[in-house]
């Protein structure tokens, strides 16, 4: 119990503790400002490295597990916002919980489709199949519930590493359908990136990518000309739009 304890704790400083990359300037390089990983979160087993890397917590192709991790995954950015909105009254984490229900959605169709028994996903709020899910969940929430603009930044954090992991789905075979939706589910999470990045901007802060390369993340967030960014997938509506930063504790 002594060792799962430290290593639990070792794994929130680990995510929870200031990169030097979060201190800098986005004006600054992708090379200097991508330099410093998520110490430590890859060895202490959430399955994560930062740009360098290139990877979230899936490594492999599109098959019954990778599609499986990633509805799981999609689970936790609910999960997380559905928390982090208790303590927080910020509209974009009621708004985005709702789309990651829908992204959910559309993963159980993919694995449906694949005559995958859809009956043994659990979606009970908090609880997670995959170990590294369950950890990430637990750190996630405590980074979060430090302050209002902490939890924009795990808001960021979380679309980040989907969008990631769901280029590595696409960068094996699929089938059309496959592609359409996971293209979708894309697009839905760089709509809620920019959500989250623009309340951070609001309060006059900055976020740095960890996951994928500053210029791709640059690209992402500019992309959307400031506009609505989230409840819809398809659409991307009205996320971002309300309270600002001025959420306080329930």
């Amino acid at each position: 119990m002594k060792n799962r304890t430290l290593k639990t704790g070792l794994l929130i400083l680990a995510l929870v503790a200031p990169s030097p990359v979060l201190a800098q300037r986005r004006g600054h390089s992708a090379q200097s400002g991508n330099g410093g990983k998520v110490a430590g979160a890859h060895s202490q087993g959430a399955g994560l490295t930062s740009p360098s890397g290139g990877i979230g917590t899936i490594t492999g192709g599109l098959d019954s597990t990778s599609l499986s991790m990633m509805w799981e995954e999609e689970k936790l950015a609910r999960d997380v916002y559905i928390r982090l909105g208790e303590s927080f009254k910020l509209r974009v984490f009621s708004n985005i919980s709702q789309a990651e229900q829908q992204h959910m959605r559309a993963l159980e169709g993919l694995l449906s489709s694949s005559g995958i028994d859809t009956s043994r996903l659990d979606s009970t709020p908090g609880v997670f199949v995959y170990p590294k899910h369950q950890e990430l969940f637990a750190a996630l929430v405590a980074m979060g519930m430090q302050s209002p603009l902490d939890a924009v930044r795990v808001g960021a954090k979380i679309e980040e590493l989907d969008i990631a992991d769901l280029r590595q789905l696409l960068s094996g075979p699929t089938t059309s359908r496959q592609r359409q939706v996971l293209q979708q589910l894309i697009q839905g999470s760089q709509n809620h990136l920019r959500a989250f990045t623009r309340q951070i901007a609001q309060s006059g802060s900055t976020y740095m990518a960890e996951y994928l390369p500053q210029a791709e993340f640059d690209e992402i967030v500019q992309g959307g000309s400031g506009r609505g960014n989230g409840s819809q997938a398809q659409n991307g509506r009205g996320a971002g739009r309300g309270r600002g930063m001025r959420g306080q504790r329930g």
